[in-house]
């Protein structure tokens, strides 16, 4: 039963990354529970984002911005690395670090909390930070 959940887990945040990385807004919209909060790390919005409104606009800026100015699909090369899931009944933690293959170079560290509801697994918290690449 384990493996079943983490399998699921694992899957949602694949979804996540691929709608984010392909910058496909519903899908990616999708991904989170109505009331999700965001720490974004995005210097224009550097309080933490309360409810899929305030979460939604922080990452609609960032969509329309990235588009205006990368061709893709894909659009931002994410490649995740050292994925952990942690999961306590309908709750899971998952972290990671985030290789941006294309665009800035560095490094982000992301965790994401995820409750399932039923049967499906959205983020109710996304916690976003980032590290420039040395000498950058």
């Amino acid at each position: 039963m384990a493996e079943v959940a983490a399998a699921a887990v694992r899957a949602a945040v694949e979804e996540f990354i691929h709608a984010f990385d392909t910058l496909e807004w519903e899908r990616f919209r999708r991904c989170f529970a109505p009331d999700a909060t965001v720490f974004f790390p995005f210097d224009f919005y550097p309080r933490r984002a309360d409810g899929k409104a305030e979460v939604e606009a922080g990452f609609k800026r960032f969509f329309d911005e990235v588009r205006a100015k990368t061709s893709g699909p894909p659009y931002l090369g994410l490649a995740p690395r050292d994925v952990t899931v942690r999961i306590w009944g309908d709750i899971a933690l998952v972290t990671f670090h985030l290789e941006r293959v294309t665009g800035v170079p560095g490094m982000g560290r992301r965790t994401l909390l995820l409750e399932r509801e039923a049967g499906d697994w959205r983020i109710v918290h996304l916690h976003a930070s980032n590290i420039a690449a040395p000498g950058a």
